[in-house]
C-alpha cells in the first residue's frame, strides 16, 4: 500500500522538480521494505520472482528510472527492462522474429570442434579490432594524437575551481603531475588485486608455514590482532564501501600510526614510516570483494598496501619501539587507543572488546 501510494505521488502532475527527490527517497524507502531490495541492488532474477514487483515497476514512468541529476536508479536492471516492461514501448521495443520458431530435442551436444571454430572465431574478432585501430590511429593527425595534456589541465581545473590562479599559490618544486589523480588500468586493478589475496592467504594459512619464514617480531596472534585494527581503520575512513578489503591505503596508513603513537620524530620519523609504506605499495581500489560491484567504480584510486605486506612495514617501525620481551603492553593497550580515535559505530560493529 505505501509502495502504491509512492507511486501515484510520482506519477501526480503537480510534483516540482523541488520535491521529487524527497518523493523518490520515499519510494526507495518503501521498496526495500515490501520487498527486501534496494533499488541500486535490484536484479532482474528478484523481478521475475516476484510478479507483484514487476507489475509496480511496468507502472513506474520512464523517466522515474533517472534521478534528478540524470543517474539510473536501478543500476543492475538497466534501460532495456524498463523499455520492455513499459506499457507503452513493451510492444515495439527489442527484436522479433515472424517465422516459426525453432525447436530443440534436448540439450545441444558440446563438441571439440565447435570449440576450436569458436575459439578461432574470437581471435579473428581480436586481430580484425587491432586492425581497425591500427588504421584508425594512422589516418590521424599528429596534432590529434596526444591529448592528454589537455585531459590533464581538465583534471587541475577541477581540483582547483575554487581557487583561481591556483599556480601561482603552487610552492616552488611542486610539480603539477603529482597532484593530478592517480590513475590506474583494468589489467593493472587486476594484477595487484591478484596478488593482494595471494599474499593475504598466507596470513589465513594454519601451518603458519609462509609466515613464520618472513622473520616477524610478531606472533601468529599479535598479526591478526593487527590486522583486524586496519580494517577498523579502514570502515571509519571509507565506510562500508571498503568491505573487508584486505589491506589499507595511504591517506588511512598514515592517520593509524600517527593516531597509535607510532611516529617519533627521534626512533620513527614520519616522513621515514611513510617511504616505507611508498616502497611497498601498490594502486589499486580501496573496496572489498563482497563490495557493491555497480559502485566500485566511484571508489578512490589510491596507493594501497596488502596485509601481508602492511604487516612488514609496521613490523619494521615496531622494532624500533618495542622488543620481544616489552611488545606485549603496546598490543594490551591498542584496543583502549583504537576506541579512543575511532567513532563508536566502529567499534560495535566489530564486536570488539
Amino acid at each position: 500500500l505505501k509502495l502504491s501510494e509512492s507511486l501515484a505521488s510520482l506519477q501526480s502532475s503537480s510534483v516540482t522538480p523541488r520535491n521529487r527527490r524527497e518523493l523518490h527517497r520515499h519510494f526507495d524507502d518503501n521498496l526495500q521494505e515490501a520487498y527486501g531490495h534496494a533499488t541500486h541492488k535490484l536484479q532482474i532474477s528478484d523481478v521475475h520472482r516476484n510478479t507483484d514487483l514487476k507489475e509496480e515497476l511496468a507502472r513506474l514512468p520512464l523517466n522515474e528510472y533517472f534521478d534528478d541529476r540524470g543517474t539510473m536508479r536501478f543500476a543492475r536492471l538497466g534501460l532495456s527492462f524498463a523499455a520492455r516492461h513499459h506499457e507503452a514501448t513493451k510492444n515495439n521495443f527489442g527484436n522479433w522474429v515472424d517465422g516459426p520458431l525453432m525447436t530443440i530435442a534436448g540439450p545441444k551436444k558440446q563438441s571439440a570442434r565447435a570449440y576450436f571454430l569458436a575459439t578461432e572465431a574470437i581471435e579473428k574478432d581480436a586481430e580484425y579490432r587491432a586492425t581497425r585501430k591500427g588504421k584508425i590511429l594512422e589516418g590521424l593527425d599528429r596534432s590529434q594524437m596526444h591529448k592528454v595534456e589537455d585531459v590533464q589541465e581538465r583534471q587541475l581545473q577541477v581540483l582547483f575551481s575554487e581557487v583561481p590562479n591556483f599556480r601561482d599559490h603552487l610552492p616552488e618544486g611542486i610539480r603539477e603531475k603529482h597532484l593530478l589523480p592517480l590513475e590506474a588500468s583494468k589489467e593493472e586493478e587486476r594484477t595487484n588485486r591478484s596478488h593482494n589475496d595471494k599474499t593475504c592467504a598466507y596470513l589465513t594459512d594454519r601451518s603458519w608455514r609462509t609466515a613464520s619464514k618472513a622473520s616477524w617480531m610478531l606472533n601468529r596472534g599479535e598479526v591478526l590482532f593487527l590486522c583486524l585494527i586496519s580494517n577498523l581503520w579502514m570502515r571509519a575512513s571509507h565506510g562500508t564501501s571498503a568491505g573487508n578489503y584486505p589491506g589499507i591505503d595511504r591517506p588511512t596508513f598514515c592517520r593509524m600510526i600517527l593516531d597509535i603513537g607510532l611516529v617519533d620524530q627521534v626512533k620513527v620519523p614520519y616522513f621515514w614510516a611513510v617511504s616505507l609504506f611508498d616502497e611497498a605499495a601498490r594502486i589499486g581500489r580501496c573496496c572489498g570483494r563482497e563490495s557493491d560491484t555497480a559502485m566500485a567504480h566511484l571508489t578512490p584510486v589510491l596507493p594501497t598496501l596488502s596485509r601481508w605486506s602492511m604487516i612488514g612495514v609496521l613490523d619494521t617501525i615496531l622494532r624500533m619501539h618495542f622488543t620481544v620481551f616489552n611488545k606485549g603492553k603496546f598490543f594490551q593497550s591498542l584496543l583502549a587507543i583504537t576506541k579512543v580515535h575511532l567513532p563508536p559505530h566502529v567499534i560495535q560493529e566489530s564486536c570488539l572488546q
